[in-house]
């Protein structure tokens, strides 16, 4: 079982890193937006709800780029301590979570929820699907 220790929870979902062909200017608003909203939850546990990559059958160069040079700065500077759930765009197979970008190249966050898992917070105990 997971334990969250933040007394406030933080949720983002569907980021899309890779979406609209890694473009200049949709890859500075995404991190423009990351930012704002990271802020606003410095040094608590985050859920990232799923679709953290756009595309389910390759990553590109630009997008681990991205993820290893700005996203995870972004995650340091803010203190906060993710929990990736998988999200069908993570996947690689439409019925499976057992070949995932998620699990692959965030492992290590020892954190990743890429099957039916317990989480709890506030005393309350929470499944994912």
């Amino acid at each position: 079982m997971l334990q969250l220790n933040s007394t406030t929870l933080g949720l983002l979902g569907d980021i899309h890193i890779g979406v609209n062909e890694n473009q200049e200017n949709f890859i500075n608003y995404m991190t423009k937006s990351l930012d704002f909203h990271l802020e606003k939850m410095a040094g608590l546990d985050v859920v990232f709800l799923g679709d953290i990559f756009h595309t389910r059958k390759h990553v590109t160069q630009v997008s681990l780029s991205y993820l290893k040079n700005v996203f995870e700065d972004l995650l340091k500077k803010y203190s906060v301590r993710p929990i990736f759930i998988c999200g069908n765009h993570d996947t690689y197979w439409k019925s499976s979570n057992e070949l995932s970008t998620v699990k692959f190249l965030l492992n290590s966050y020892n954190v990743v929820v890429d099957d039916c898992e317990t989480i709890g917070y506030n005393g309350k105990l929470y499944a994912t699907l």
